[in-house]
């Protein structure tokens, strides 16, 4: 688990994948997908719950770059996809 805190350490001080720039996410025990600020505001909970095996949804079991597909931060909704879908173009009224 130790490995595994050191890589979500590295998430919050470099947040973006080098070269590329791809914004790293923290993928969680019970299948949910953080940002790298959500971790950081919540670093306690998570370090807890990896470190001592807890599952109380705060578990971390990686990181990685999330590439296309919609994935969204659990807690604040960001954006996490490298490539993210567009949105679709907003009609202009008359």
């Amino acid at each position: 688990m130790l490995g595994i805190m050191r890589d979500v350490k590295d998430a919050i001080r470099q947040p973006y994948a080098w070269p590329g720039g791809y914004p790293k996410s923290v993928l969680m025990a019970d299948g949910g997908i953080l940002c790298a600020d959500c971790v950081k505001e919540y670093y306690r909970s998570v370090a807890s719950d990896t470190v001592k095996g807890f599952d109380t949804g705060w578990k971390a079991i990686g990181v990685d770059v999330l590439w296309e597909g919609g994935n969204h931060c659990d807690h604040c909704n960001e954006c996490v996809d490298a490539y993210p879908a567009e949105t679709e173009p907003q009609l202009e009224t008359a």
